[in-house]
């Protein structure tokens, strides 16, 4: 296992902020988007840090099934948890209309499938309208 930077993950928290900033207040946060390519750029730099450390032992191959292992199982219960406490919230937060578009936007993100439902309803990812879907990313 490669040395955890704190820097680094303080900077991938920075950016989750950013874009929580944005769904919140996009006319405050015009660019929040950015975080979630500053995400991915320091996540990708951890994941090829710790696949060079595989490399280095000989294990890579043996070792890329429990690398996506440990994410799924890192990643899949936080994912489905704050699904559904989204979908619960719904009604308290949303109006009638608003609550339907939300089920709806659930069982896209539940299949993983969000951003295709995005291109196909709204032709592009950066439309304005995408701004305040909750479960964008």
């Amino acid at each position: 296992m490669v040395q955890k930077l704190d820097e680094l993950q303080w900077c991938r928290g920075l950016a989750i902020l950013a874009v929580l900033c944005y769904h919140l207040w996009p006319s405050f946060f015009p660019n929040g988007f950015l975080g979630v390519d500053v995400f991915f750029v320091i996540s990708g730099f951890i994941i090829c840090a710790n696949f060079e450390h595989l490399l280095q032992q000989n294990s890579f191959f043996p070792s890329l099934q429990t690398f996506y292992a440990r994410r799924i199982k890192r990643i899949f219960p936080n994912y489905f948890l704050v699904l559904f406490l989204v979908v619960v919230a719904g009604p308290l937060i949303f109006l009638e209309a608003d609550q339907q578009v939300l089920q709806k936007d659930a069982k896209w993100a539940a299949a993983f499938a969000t951003n295709i439902q995005i291109i196909d309803e709204d032709g592009s990812y950066y439309r304005l309208t995408s701004a305040f879907k909750p479960l964008l990313h």
